[in-house]
């Protein structure tokens, strides 16, 4: 279609002219000065701070330099995070369901290394017997303990694994009244009754969750993280939560991976077989895994 030459630039009667950029209604350009009319003054203060009279003596003077001050910050900031401060909360590796079996089917359990089902039912008739006459016997109760020693601020993770597994705390520990200790290297604390008691359910579940990750670092299963784990399993109350059972799930993982690879004589298959029991069995965290032989 041809546009006749005298068509640029004529337009119909009443029709307006328009620049080569349109402006729509309600378009402005933007402008800092446009927050301050936008936002409602709660306290309208007119004029600018004098800093040559030194610290200000009015409240109006106060105002005028907060809003100074306000205006020199940016618009938009950005937080300086240390993203290593939660690696003990983030979780180095999450294998697939076919990774985890594949992981499972490649390892070959001695046969020696599998607890008899008769065994196996014994032992958690005495589990079961002992949590509910722990339960029973209400043995948190303060009047029927020790009190104990000055346990590690529920916080400080790192002085929680050096009072249950020994070794050296670098920064000296807070306890739970806010006193210091000083650092000191030693092999540990057995779970007594007395700290038990002390441990509410939330604290108890936190202990048993941080103790897996402890365990699943460790070399082997030793003597001293088995008890921590038995007695800590021993108190923990049901029905678990989410994370309690995540955890279990994965300490069941790491003993069938140890009890296969320990040698037939080494007392930790039979560590690994009583938290198998535990874990697996009694909180039905087992899933596939074979714990007893077939």
């Amino acid at each position: 279609m041809q546009v006749p030459d005298d068509a640029v630039g004529r337009r119909e009667e009443g029709e307006e002219e328009w620049d080569d950029e349109e402006t729509y209604e309600g378009e402005e350009e933007y402008d800092e000065s446009s927050d301050d009319e936008l936002l409602p003054k709660a306290l309208p203060i007119e004029g600018a701070p004098s800093f040559d009279d030194g610290p200000p003596t009015s409240a109006e003077e106060y105002l005028r330099q907060v809003r100074w001050e306000a205006k020199q910050l940016p618009k938009v900031v950005c937080a300086k995070i240390n993203l290593r401060q939660f690696d003990d909360n983030r979780t180095k590796y999450v294998p697939r369901a076919g990774q985890v079996k594949a992981e499972e089917e490649s390892l070959v359990t001695p046969s020696s290394h599998f607890p008899e089902q008769e065994w196996m039912e014994a032992f958690l008739s005495d589990f079961k017997e002992l949590r509910e006459a722990l339960e029973a016997s209400d043995w948190r109760a303060p009047r029927q303990v020790d009190q104990p020693s000055k346990l590690p601020h529920s916080r400080d993770v790192r002085a929680w694994e050096c009072f249950c597994l020994g070794g050296k705390v670098d920064d000296a520990p807070s306890t739970e009244d806010g006193v210091e200790e000083q650092t000191a290297s030693h092999g540990g604390n057995p779970p007594l009754v007395s700290t038990l008691a002390t441990l509410d359910e939330v604290r108890t579940a936190a202990l048993l969750q941080q103790m897996v990750k402890w365990v699943e670092s460790a070399p082997s299963l030793s003597e001293q993280h088995a008890q921590w784990m038995f007695s800590l399993l021993c108190t923990l109350s049901t029905p678990i939560d989410a994370s309690t059972a995540a955890s279990l799930r994965a300490l069941v993982r790491w003993c069938y991976k140890r009890r296969a690879l320990a040698p037939s004589a080494d007392p930790e298959v039979e560590r690994c077989n009583i938290l198998l029991a535990i874990a697996g069995r009694h909180f039905s965290q087992g899933g596939d895994v074979k714990i007893v032989a077939s």
